[in-house]
């Protein structure tokens, strides 16, 4: 990992137990950090700090001061995504999550996480602990029809994002996850973005041969990230795609 990740994540902790003191539980990461296929340009800084009780006005206009700081350390700053759930809810959730959230270093407005039981079972088998107890013990593993139900959710709203005309990462972003989603849900198991995308070379269609081996060239980093680096409706064609291979079945539990 670089050293500039390393000094954020290094001073995420530190600031985060300064300011939470005995209200932090534990800080952990997750993402493509423990998968180790963590990409210097590209990747988020993906983390979860459990509370023992909701944030309070004050400690929450001093974390965005802390976000808003760490925003001025480059890239890695602006890459941080990351929740803070309650320990006594989180592990009685099998759908969204109702918990403050940073997004690119920003709180979310928006406090539903419908990704939870996803994460919250990454965390379980592979969380990486920066402070406070093992992530096995901390984080109950989910069940798989509510891991399903947030990678089919996670699919859908990666069509309606690319359908809003995203930046040139996000629409690699969302090639990255719609192969690592449609992975997870043949396979019935997590997975990297890089074991979903590889599997998919193998997988999918000609027609998207082309698209997958240029989001593979960017994020192996034998290739540059540009503005014209993928064609958006090409993006959005190849996600409504993805979601007309999901069972109707499945979608329509989904969209219900």
């Amino acid at each position: 990992m670089p050293a500039d990740a390393t000094k954020v994540i290094t001073s995420l902790r530190e600031r985060l137990s300064h300011l939470l003191q005995d209200q932090m539980v534990g800080l952990y990461l997750c993402g493509s950090i423990v998968y180790g296929c963590f990409n210097p340009h590209t990747s988020d800084v993906d983390f979860t700090c459990v509370i023992k009780q909701p944030l309070t006005s004050v400690q929450r206009l001093r974390i965005r001061q802390l976000f808003d700081e760490l925003r001025g350390q480059g890239r890695y700053g602006n890459a941080l995504e990351g929740t803070f759930p309650v320990q006594g809810r989180m592990n009685e959730c099998e759908s969204a999550l109702v918990a403050d959230r940073v997004r690119h270093g920003e709180f979310d407005p928006d406090s539903r996480y419908e990704k939870w039981p996803l994460e919250r079972h990454e965390l379980h088998e592979m969380g990486l602990r920066l402070s406070g107890p093992e992530p096995q013990r901390l984080f109950a593993p989910s069940q798989w029809p509510a891991i399903q139900r947030a990678m089919v959710s996670e699919l859908l709203d990666m069509v309606s994002l690319v359908r809003a005309r995203p930046t040139p990462l996000q629409r690699l972003q969302a090639v990255l996850n719609a192969c690592r989603v449609l992975y997870g849900l043949r396979h019935r198991r997590l997975a990297s973005k890089l074991v979903g995308l590889e599997w998919a070379f193998h997988t999918f269609p000609e027609a998207w041969q082309d698209l997958l081996e240029r989001a593979h060239s960017i994020y192996t980093g034998l290739a540059s990230l540009t503005p014209n680096s993928f064609n958006p409706e090409h993006v959005w064609a190849f996600c409504s795609w993805a979601v007309n291979t999901l069972p109707q079945d499945m979608y329509a539990r989904r969209r219900s």
